[in-house]
């Protein structure tokens, strides 16, 4: 029951404290936590307390029994105890912990504490205060630092807001004279060389014309320009007594930059900041204030970091100003694009262009400058402004300031006409002129002259949109041409395959031509035509004057001129001279002047009513099989292109020519070539590109042991071959396969083998068929080679023979030299010795070349065995060029090895390969002469369908000759210099290279040197 009468509950009678049933282990927690902890009731009475707080172990240690049976009411401050007793009652009511803070002075020191409630057994509170002094001592500190970053933010933000330059100096000097509480101040902004651009004073202390003025003395002898010579701040509590502030009375009282002007008390504190972009000084900001010591170090920092959000922010107008002149010129030229896209007229081009650049650009003057086709004038297409009355006028190329243009290919800024030498005098109200050439690569194609009735009026912004503008006007001059001439080219490309594809549909050779002739009159738009031949095929027999021509196909042609040509020729006619001029002839108008011969052939034309005409010789590989002559009843133009077209007219029309003559010859000799191929002894089978046979000889069959007859064969296709050809020459089967997937992949060259169809070995070659660029099919010759076989083996095997019984006496030879030569039978004379060194090492050549011999023999049989594993390439060659050290610097040839350290390891027979390598820089070392190189590289071929390595021995010899490059890895071939070997080392290379499924090879040019290249399969691990 409370008391009414006090404000305090009724305390209950003591009682000893419950604490948890572990109460030894509870007080060794407390004591490793340094905080203050109080048992409290729910009335807010203290029941028991603990400390380990460091403050409060100063106190005597019966302090904290001066709280127990006492409420916080009695104890702590009126506003806090009634916070502590409502917030012990809402975690007795809802079981959240809750907190609040307070202040204490304990020992005579205001302290902080914090004092976290937190419910116990159900019935009592445990309160934890805790010391935080400390921590509100870095709060505050914290919010120090926090308003310093909320007034730089601040600046920043206030200074962005403005875009100009101007008015961003404006703005950042009035936040920084508000940030620091300033009652005047200035901010100089800086060029590259250190002049003034900018200088602004606070508003109310002087006007422009003032701040201009004043501005240069004083960032020479006051305090900006010590601040700016020295590139660090100044603080000055008291100016008075700094003599780097400059003092200039006058009349007006007005401050001056950087220093002060009237009464020497005007300004007594000072603060300036140098303000640098980098390294590089781009302005200084100063402020002063009316009373002395009014700017602190916290005002210094805040400035220094005022200064560079100014430096930022003046660059960003700076770049804004330019992007808004750079956007504004994008501008102009994207709605002069735009006026002229898509135009196809030269003329209109023009004119539309200087009515978008007087609109746009806002320049009236303007004259658009192209040169005549001979270029020796240049004329005005298209003026605007008092430029207008010029359009169409003419002058020589190199007249005028537009003239110079032409001349020198560089744009003209002339600021005063009337002071310029080549000036010709367009208009009296001009004053100044900007030429600028338009382009089209080094060539000049025209002139985009501004006139102004300005002196100097172009800028340099305006230049840059000029020559802008000459570009965009060029490349649409050049859309406009371009589109002329594919038009042009389209419809000429439209006739020749127009010709084209008539001519081809037929062999026939009255068809060929009246389908060529007609074509060419339609799509060319002439009115008539004819085509004559030679009698026999000039492109077969070249030799002697050009044979006589006879009327072929004639068509739109008067019928007396067509029965007249037939009946008395064509001598004495353009189509004539043509022929025997084997070129081309156009005749724009029967009045064109042309040469005697020509003008005599032409009465013929003339009489029967034609003005224009063109001659078309019908030329293959160089030679004149005819003329075609086409007539037109009206003049007509014509340029080289049109001699051209006209050109390729006429080799295609010849070509179809020849294929009719051809399909003629052809039809007569196909009996006789099928009598050449039955009576063949090889096999003969071709394969057409749809995979079906369509020749195969009697040989062939015998050979594969295909059943049935010939005949039967022709026109079945090659899967349908292969089935049959599998159950009865399964080799002959298995080799067609491999050649199948070798031709899929895309190779064209020919293939060849050899497959055993018992009793019989044969011999087979795959070769392409091709009509000039173009695949036909695939020839197989099958050949017997049975008996050659058999001889080959037994030379091979008497040929093993006699080698292997050679190199036991050879090696009896050779160790007993050994012995007399080491003087184990005694000593033996100088003389004697030099003759047996020489025997001894002549023997050891021949057990070389008999080792070769076998090594060969072995490679070739297949009888070699492989002992493929994964090794070092780099390393291998290194040992393989030391073995070579000796010879080399006898002969001064210097030895590189460029393998890369990161190449994956090779996967091979080291002992083969490295003998591979040894006789490959042998001979690059033999062939090589003094003082030349051999260099051996390697590198990885990842892009192959099987990744390899790629390994490359180069020399500077002499190189070796074609003839013999072919056959160099031939057993007993050399390369024919004068150091030749026994021809065994290289056929020895081919086959240990080929041996391990890979390919070596040669390039060589003579006089340029040799490189020797083969393939190696990478390391299973690296593949």
């Amino acid at each position: 029951m409370a008391d009414p009468s006090s404000r305090r509950p009724v305390l209950p009678a003591p009682r000893s404290p419950t604490w948890p049933a572990s109460e030894g282990s509870l007080h060794a927690l407390l004591d490793a936590i340094p905080d203050l902890f109080f048992i409290l009731s729910p009335e807010g009475d203290y029941l028991d307390y603990h400390t380990t707080d460091p403050t409060l172990a100063k106190l005597p240690a019966s302090w904290g029994k001066q709280f127990l049976g006492k409420n916080v009411r009695d104890v702590l401050p009126r506003e806090v105890a009634e916070q502590l007793v409502a917030s012990c009652g809402r975690v007795l009511q809802t079981g959240h912990s809750e907190a609040l803070e307070y202040p204490w002075r304990v020992a005579g020191e205001l302290r902080h504490y914090e004092c976290r409630v937190a419910a116990y057994d159900g019935e009592r509170l445990l309160a934890i205060v805790r010391d935080i002094t400390a921590r509100k001592k870095n709060e505050a500190e914290l919010r120090a630092q926090e308003q310093l970053l909320e007034n730089l933010l601040a600046v920043a933000h206030t200074i962005y807001e403005r875009p100009t330059v101007q008015a961003t100096l404006q703005n950042a000097l009035e936040i920084a004279l508000a940030l620091t509480g300033a009652t005047g101040g200035d901010l100089n902004w800086l060029d590259s060389s250190g002049a003034v651009t900018h200088s602004i004073l606070s508003s109310q202390l002087a006007s422009a014309a003032q701040q201009a003025s004043a501005a240069a003395p004083l960032m020479e002898l006051g305090l900006a320009g010590w601040v700016a010579r020295q590139r660090q701040a100044a603080l000055i509590p008291d100016t008075r007594l700094d003599e780097r502030w400059l003092m200039q009375p006058d009349p007006s009282g007005a401050v001056g930059p950087s220093g002060a002007v009237g009464p020497r008390d005007h300004f007594l504190s000072a603060l300036s900041v140098p303000i640098l972009a980098g390294s590089t000084l781009v302005g200084v900001l100063t402020l002063a204030h009316a009373q002395p010591d009014h700017f602190n170090s916290q005002h210094l920092r805040l400035m220094q970091a005022t200064a560079a959000e100014i430096a930022q922010a003046v660059r960003n107008a700076e770049l804004f100003e330019e992007q808004r002149r750079m956007a504004e010129r994008q501008t102009t030229l994207y709605r002069v694009l735009r006026a002229v896209s898509g135009l196809h007229d030269l003329n209109t081009v023009a004119k539309l262009a200087v009515e978008a650049i007087v609109q746009f650009a806002g320049w009236p003057h303007v004259a658009l400058i192209m040169p005549n086709e001979a270029k020796t004038q240049w004329v005005v297409c298209a003026a605007s402004g008092h430029l207008a009355p010029a359009s169409g006028i003419m002058r020589p190329l190199n007249d005028g300031i537009v003239g110079r243009v032409f001349k020198t290919g560089l744009r003209q800024l002339v600021p005063e006409v009337e002071a310029d030498p080549d000036y010709v005098a367009r208009h009296p109200g001009t004053r100044s002129e900007l030429a600028v050439p338009l382009r089209h690569g080094s060539e000049v194609m025209g002139v985009l002259a501004i006139d102004s009735d300005q002196v100097a009026a172009f800028k340099v912004d305006d230049i840059i949109l000029a020559e802008s503008l000459a570009e965009a006007i060029d490349l649409a001059f050049e859309n406009a041409g371009l589109y002329a001439q594919i038009q042009r080219h389209v419809t000429d490309m439209s006739a020749l395959y127009a010709i084209t594809r008539t001519t081809s549909r037929s062999l026939a050779m009255e068809d060929v031509l009246e389908q060529a002739l007609s074509s060419a009159i339609t799509l060319l738009g002439f009115s008539a035509g004819l085509i004559a031949l030679t009698e026999s095929d000039e492109a077969l027999s070249p030799t002697g004057p050009p044979s006589e021509l006879r009327l072929a196909a004639a068509r739109g042609l008067p019928a007396e001129l067509v029965r007249r040509f037939r009946r008395e020729g064509l001598q004495g006619t353009l189509t004539a001279y043509v022929h025997q001029h084997r070129e081309s002839l156009v005749i724009a108008d029967r009045q064109q002047a042309v040469s005697p011969e020509v003008n005599q052939a032409m009465d013929q034309m003339i009489d029967a009513g034609y003005r224009a005409y063109a001659g078309i010789a019908l030329l293959h590989q160089g030679q004149s099989l005819g003329a075609m002559s086409l007539f037109a009843r009206e003049a007509r133009s014509s340029s080289a292109y049109d001699l051209a077209l006209l050109g390729t007219i006429g080799q295609q029309i010849a070509v179809a020519v020849v294929n009719a003559r051809l399909f003629q010859v052809t039809l007569a000799g196909h009996s006789r070539s099928q009598a050449l191929i039955n009576s063949s002894r090889d096999g003969i089978i071709l394969v057409g590109m749809t995979g079906r046979i369509l020749i195969l000889n009697e040989p062939a069959l015998k050979l594969l042991r295909l059943p049935g007859q010939t005949p039967e064969w022709l026109g079945r296709s090659l899967k349908d071959t292969l089935s049959v050809l599998r159950l009865v020459a399964p080799t002959a089967f298995r080799a067609a396969i491999v050649e199948a997937r070798r031709l899929r992949k895309g190779s064209e060259l020919p293939g060849k083998g050899e497959i055993e169809v018992p009793p019989q070995t044969v011999r087979w070659v795959s070769l392409p068929v091709m009509t000039g660029t173009l695949p036909q099919g695939r020839l197989i010759v099958l050949s017997d080679v049975t008996d050659e076989r058999a001889v080959e083996r037994l030379r091979e095997d008497m040929t093993h023979t006699m080698v292997h019984d050679l190199r036991n006496p050879l090696g009896n030879i050779s160790g007993a030299l050994e012995m007399v030569t080491e003087g184990m039978l005694g000593g033996v004379p100088p003389n004697q010795l030099e003759l047996l060194e020489i025997a001894q090492h002549s023997a050891k050549r021949m057990i070389e070349l008999v080792n070769a011999i076998l090594d060969v023999s072995r490679l070739e049989s297949g009888r070699m065995p492989l002992e493929p594993r994964a090794f070092d390439l780099a390393q291998l060659v290194a040992e393989a060029l030391t073995a070579q050290i000796t010879l080399a610097n006898d002969k001064q040839i210097r030895l590189d090895s460029r393998i890369p350290l990161d190449l994956p390891q090779a996967w091979a027979d080291v002992n083969l390969i490295a003998r591979v390598l040894q006789n490959l820089i042998g001979n690059a070392i033999k062939f090589t002469p003094p003082g030349g190189a051999v260099q051996v590289t390697a590198t990885g071929e990842a892009q192959t369908p099987h990744a390899r390595l790629l390994v490359q021995v180069s020399d500077t010899g002499p190189g070796i000759p074609p003839a013999i490059q072919s056959r160099l890895f031939q057993k007993f071939v050399s390369g024919g210099q004068p150091e030749r070997g026994s021809g065994l080392g290289l056929a020895f290379c081919k086959l240990a290279v080929e041996a391990h499924g890979q390919r070596i090879w040669v390039e060589s040019t003579p006089g340029q040197g040799t490189t020797f290249s083969f393939s190696l399969a990478l390391a299973p691990s690296s593949a």
